[in-house]
């Protein structure tokens, strides 16, 4: 197939784009000027400019949208960047007669529990594509991905390492859920074989939506046992104290706010910022896997936390990270 990935440069994004190359297909990546090409060194790999995807004459089979922000510095970038700007070049591609045969969304859990801003936006770009009568649409709701290259749970790795782990709750556990990248990566080019199917069988365009993760839920306690297992056997050591630390939400949206403020006197989005904290202090991170069997059977590729937890560790062992 001929594949065009946006957000290519980035975690998710990469790590579609090497699978995409391992399964033999057309890619290309859809990247701004501005991004790093690190992870995309691949001679194979053909680049185009994000800025302007929405004048490309080319017919993909399959157009794979990982672009989008998690963090801003104003509510309404999320909107913008991650509802508008792929709707502006859907628009742009029907206008020129270069739909794609397939159109995968990579949406968020957070769609489902739109509590925040990012939340909200993603909810809206789905809404939007459902409406689209003349592609077949893929969305995906994946909780959260974690694996190499991925900076967002390396602080949480941090925090276990040295010692402690804040738990967003004076009482009472967060449900969690996650899903390891390369299984995602999977499930992107499986749900593509299905839509496929689909069309060639009936000529149908339906909407397929799937919330994304490994079968089971953990608690915070649990997650921590997990890395606090990991650094220990790294160690030698049959055990790894880790003191959790419970801090009310109030706490949470006041570290979360002063953050943001000194993000925008350096013009600079941070990783705890206002609309961070709403997520932060959700209670239930709770993917229904339902959808995702019904289409795409029992056969779906699943890494546990434990194995999942132990690569990831090892890749920011091996580059320096942790």
């Amino acid at each position: 197939m001929k594949i065009l990935v946006t957000g290519a440069s980035g975690f998710v994004g990469s790590h579609v784009v090497h699978l995409a190359l391992k399964l033999g297909h057309e890619v290309w990546a859809a990247v701004r000027k501005t991004s790093s090409r690190q992870w995309l060194t691949d001679p194979g790999i053909r680049f185009v400019d994000f800025q302007e995807i929405s004048e490309i004459t080319d017919t993909f089979d399959a157009v794979i949208w990982c672009a989008g922000i998690t963090k801003a510095l104003k509510d309404e970038e999320f909107e913008t960047v991650n509802y508008f700007q792929m709707r502006k070049c859907v628009e742009a591609m029907r206008q020129s007669g270069h739909l794609p045969r397939i159109f995968v969304y990579m949406s968020s859990l957070s769609a489902r529990y739109p509590v925040s801003a990012y939340g909200r936006s993603k909810l809206h770009a789905a809404e939007w594509l459902r409406e689209q009568k003349d592609m077949t649409v893929v969305i995906l709701y994946p909780t959260g991905v974690y694996g190499p290259r991925d900076r967002d749970y390396l602080q949480q790795f941090r925090m276990i390492k040295s010692g402690f782990d804040f738990v967003p709750s004076l009482w009472g556990q967060q449900k969690l859920s996650f899903i390891y990248v390369w299984d995602l990566a999977n499930i992107v080019f499986q749900a593509i074989s299905v839509a496929e199917a689909v069309l060639d069988r009936c000529g149908a365009c339906p909407v397929m939506e799937m919330d994304v993760s490994e079968p089971r839920t953990y608690t915070n306690a649990e997650f921590r046992h997990i890395l606090q297992h990991e650094f220990a056997g790294r160690a030698g050591d049959k055990r790894w104290p880790v003191l959790p630390l419970r801090v009310p939400g109030w706490f949470i949206h006041l570290v979360c706010g002063i953050s943001g403020l000194i993000a925008k006197m350096r013009h600079k989005p941070a990783l705890l910022n206002p609309d961070k904290a709403h997520l932060l202090t959700q209670m239930d991170w709770t993917a229904d896997n339902t959808q995702l069997r019904y289409w795409l059977g029992d056969n779906i590729p699943f890494t546990s936390l434990q194995n999942g937890v132990r690569l990831t560790t090892q890749y920011y062992l091996d580059n320096g990270w942790l």
